[in-house]
């Protein structure tokens, strides 16, 4: 209700609110809450009348658990803590045949070397700093990532493997840094609430919260799945970006469209183009999937990892369901190169066609808050449960990839 004249017309002649909230929980045994607002009406059958808030994880086993067991033996330990030279690490190497003992050439054991005291050096800087909570999703992907791009992990719960990417063709050469097969992975998901109204509207604690407030526990349920796993680069998107500074206007396009106060929560980093494509890019690939592979969107998620500090820019498609679809060897089987090239083929192609265009393509504003420009339901956006954005289906834009008249170059403009 938009002003108090109009509230007014809700009022009895005796004072009494016709549609005022009772503050009634139906889904607790705790006596109704004091409430004096007005209730929204909405028809029974909508389908967002109650919406889950959920938080996802996946079982992706940190750096330290598939590292080589070179790194465990206890020599290698003390060289990494004392600091000793690698020179000196060098010829020790040769003098306890670590090399002959672990298939491993010296070059490759002193890299190792190298990266476990970059990343304990890490660890302790991030320990004595206050680190803010888009700080810490970050660092928690990034850990995620420097597992994703490994040439091969073979864990009870994770199985991935890395595609030789020189039997693809050059546009994905050019386009990919790496390619990968996720043969095996384990999603937990926990049902921490339900809310009516999207988690951009109001404040989290404002939600409706089942569980009764004692409880030290949440509902949760496991699933297992399979996907694939696309490193971009971040140098490759960053150079792509820096060369077409007319997405600058598209930035700040999207800026002023989320400029309200609803959409504080929302990320500064999903303005970048950068995060732009890769979305759009997913969207796309998930929709070309539905299509070739007969799996359904809403049994298709997408993860994405971006972030300029942690120097990440990669996408995970992954299928987590209860049923069959969730493990059965059909995404993974894409990644062949007979495969993959046609998918990746026939989803750029269908950037370039919209049922709504030219009114989609050159949009300066539509879905959630303006916050899409070049993507409808028609073309870029997918079922909720598929998108990994909250609120859902925004920062999409077919530009990103195509270009558009204004003289920016999409990424798979050469394609």
């Amino acid at each position: 209700i938009s002003s108090a004249e109009e509230r007014d017309k809700f009022i009895t002649p005796h004072g009494t609110k016709i549609f005022q909230c009772e503050g009634a929980k139906p889904w607790t045994s705790n006596p109704n809450d004091e409430c004096t607002e007005m209730l929204d009406v909405s028809p029974r059958a909508a389908s967002k009348l109650y919406l889950p808030v959920q938080e996802s994880a996946l079982k992706i086993p940190d750096v330290g658990s598939v590292r080589n067991p070179f790194l465990d033996t206890d020599e290698v330990i003390k060289w990494i803590e004392k600091g000793t030279d690698l020179v000196r690490i060098r010829d020790m190497i040769e003098e306890l045949d670590l090399d002959q003992k672990y298939s491993l050439s010296k070059e490759d054991m002193l890299k190792l070397i190298e990266e476990e005291r970059d990343y304990a050096e890490d660890q302790t800087l991030e320990s004595e700093e206050d680190i803010d909570l888009d700080r810490l999703e970050d660092s928690f992907y990034k850990t995620e990532f420097e597992t994703l791009i490994k040439e091969n992990v073979n864990e009870k719960d994770f199985v991935s493997k890395k595609e030789e990417i020189t039997q693809y063709s050059d546009e994905i050469q050019n386009s990919f840094e790496s390619l990968h097969s996720i043969k095996k992975l384990i999603e937990t998901t926990a049902n921490l609430g339900f809310e009516r109204k999207g988690r951009a509207d109001i404040e989290f604690n404002d939600s409706f919260q089942p569980a009764r407030i004692e409880a030290d526990f949440l509902p949760a349920f496991r699933s297992t799945g399979e996907g694939i796993f696309i490193n971009f680069g971040l140098d490759n998107l960053t150079n792509w970006h820096s060369k077409n500074n007319n997405f600058k206007n598209l930035e700040h396009q999207l800026l002023l469209n989320g400029s309200s106060n609803q959409n504080k929560n929302i990320k500064s980093k999903n303005y970048d183009y950068r995060f732009i494509l890769i979305h759009t890019f997913s969207h796309l690939l998930m929709r070309q999937l539905e299509i070739e592979c007969g799996y359904s969107l809403t049994e298709i998620k997408e993860r994405i990892y971006f972030s300029e500090e942690e120097k990440m820019a990669g996408l995970l498609i992954y299928t987590a369901s209860a049923d069959s679809q969730g493990s059965l060897g059909g995404l993974v089987r894409m990644m062949k190169p007979n495969f993959f090239e046609g998918i990746f083929k026939n989803a750029i192609e269908n950037a370039y066609v919209c049922f709504n265009d030219p009114v989609c393509i050159e949009s300066r504003g539509q879905g959630f808050s303006g916050l899409s420009l070049g993507a409808c339901h028609a073309c870029g956006m997918v079922p909720d449960l598929a998108c990994s954005t909250l609120p859902k289906n925004i920062f999409l834009d077919r530009n990103a990839l195509i270009g558009n008249e204004a003289g920016a170059k999409g990424y798979f403009n050469d394609f």
